[in-house]
């Protein structure tokens, strides 16, 4: 029988990696946010295998919540690697479809901040104009949808309840071939009632291809549609409410009420003008477990916040730590924090967002950091490590280097002092 593979939660990287040179109101973060490394695991919610051989009944392996096949899809041979009794399902374009009725894990629960959809599938040409759907769910208020269309493939949501998210609906796209395998993923990572760009994720074959802007996904029915519209979706090009049947073969889904990749970051060359972009924006959402063989200080950690999602920046009243956020408050209370500082300055934009906590020396830092990041307001939680001069520079007109310390370099130095092949490099100022 085929099995799902456990997908990564978390990534690890060592904090050495990391080069920041700082400039009074700037901070140049020297990273791309690339793939994903395995260190965890989830498991999926639902997952419709499609492996039977005949019948009319979609089993889904997980809970036993069935979806119904329409039309005449035809079950075909679909073996993959060891396992030569794989099957997929083969749908012709014109009537087949399964549909798959509401549940609250899927859409009549809620609200979500995160979810993960996962489709394996084949498409025998994406070029036609036609919209495919390869998997949809909600209505015209609330929903997420995949879709093919000219080439293209789509990952989309929208949550328009104006007392809710009023989440108007963003799509991220990527071009795709057809008669070719795919495992496209559909992110929804840690959003909120604010609307907040790289927050929805289109992810290929394991890779981050493309985001958009996201936020809370709130209950809603209307039924969940495998291959076609099941009532009614919506499309990047205001288009909805029709049927837009797939041609080709589907092996797998499965969904996740969870972020399923994580993003593994990596040290890069960027330009200053795309490093400094990459710095102010909040599409570096990882959980970076502690390296706890480098110095730090014992009972402090850095953590960054949801850009937008505290109506007013943390403040302290007769010892306690109050922000706008109910849940905030009890864990910051259980945790037993005694100070919330701002990092960089609450008007920095995305930077405002980091802040340094103190806490009680009772707990273990890596328990703290665990809590930290399972609250959704929480995007990144480390150590506050501590740094240390390493080299003393030997150049007798250093003093006279005014532009190195508006640049932090000896922070840079650090970990990084330049080639051994004693390149010399001239700068005429005039």
């Amino acid at each position: 029988m085929k099995t799902y593979k456990k997908m990564p939660k978390i990534v690890s990287k060592n904090r050495k990696d990391q080069i920041l040179y700082s400039h009074p109101g700037i901070i140049f973060i020297f990273l791309l946010a690339l793939s994903v490394r395995v260190d965890g695991a989830i498991d999926p919610v639902f997952v419709w295998k499609f492996n039977q051989s005949s019948g009319v009944v979609a089993i889904e392996s997980e809970t036993g919540h069935d979806g119904i096949i329409l039309g005449s899809p035809q079950w075909v041979d679909r073996p993959v690697d060891n396992d030569v009794d794989n099957k997929a399902l083969r749908f012709d374009g014109i009537d087949d479809y399964v549909s798959v009725p509401n549940h609250n894990l899927i859409n009549i629960g809620g609200p979500w901040s995160s979810k993960t959809i996962v489709v394996i599938f084949k498409a025998d040409d994406t070029s036609i104009d036609n919209k495919q759907i390869l998997y949809e769910q909600g209505g015209n208020v609330r929903g997420l949808n995949i879709y093919i269309e000219n080439g293209r493939l789509y990952a989309g949501g929208w949550n328009q309840n104006t007392s809710e998210s009023n989440w108007s609906g963003e799509w991220a796209s990527t071009p795709i071939e057809s008669d070719v395998w795919y495992e496209v993923a559909l992110v929804l990572r840690k959003t909120t009632d604010v609307v907040s760009s790289n927050k929805l994720e289109l992810w290929l074959n394991e890779e981050l291809k493309a985001t958009a802007a996201g936020g809370k996904l709130y209950s809603h029915t209307g039924n969940i549609g495998i291959g076609n519209v099941n009532q009614w979706t919506e499309f990047l090009d205001g288009e909805s409410n029709d049927n837009k049947f797939f041609q080709g073969q589907i092996d797998e889904i499965r969904l996740y009420n969870d972020v399923l990749f994580a993003i593994r970051v990596e040290p890069t060359s960027l330009t200053f003008a795309e490093t400094v972009s990459l710095a102010n924006t909040s599409s570096i959402s990882t959980y970076l477990p502690p390296n706890l063989d480098s110095d730090y200080s014992p009972n402090e950690v850095i953590v960054k916040i949801v850009d937008n999602s505290l109506i007013s920046n943390p403040e302290q009243s007769n010892g306690a730590n109050f922000t706008s956020s109910l849940s905030l408050n009890q864990l910051f209370e259980e945790l037993s924090v005694s100070q919330v500082t701002s990092v960089f300055g609450t008007h920095l934009g995305s930077l405002g967002s980091f802040y340094r906590l103190q806490f009680n020396l009772d707990q273990t830092l890596s328990d703290v950091i665990e809590a930290l990041v399972e609250h959704e307001l929480i995007e990144l939680a480390q150590p506050n490590y501590i740094y240390r001069q390493k080299l003393v520079p030997n150049d007798i007109k250093y003093s006279s280097q005014w532009g190195l310390p508006q640049v932090n370099a000896t922070a840079g130095w650090d970990y990084e002092t330049g080639s051994s092949n004693s390149i010399v490099v001239a700068i005429i100022d005039s």
